[in-house]
């Protein structure tokens, strides 16, 4: 028999550091229960890198399975129109 297929929940938020959740935060001071749930059931990847620090490129490598030289998408431009099907 075959295992389950398991559940996968991809969470892309924009504008937010690692110290803006409070299950991460040091101080303890930020209270975010929702985030912090979903930290305690879920997978958490404390080192982790991105191939371009702005977000729509980000994305699009995510969506393409490509890389920013690879897909086109280096900036803020609009060339998702472009991208193969």
């Amino acid at each position: 028999m075959r295992p389950p297929a398991p559940h996968i929940l991809l969470l892309v938020t924009d504008q937010h550091r690692w110290d803006a959740f409070g299950g991460l935060e040091p101080s303890g001071q930020l209270r975010t229960p929702n985030f912090d749930r979903l930290f305690e059931g879920g997978a958490r990847f404390d080192r982790h890198y991105t191939s371009t620090p702005s977000c729509t490129p980000a994305r699009a490598a995510l969506l393409t399975g490509r890389s920013p030289w690879r897909h086109g998408e280096l900036g803020y431009g609009s060339i998702a129109h472009d991208y193969a099907p």
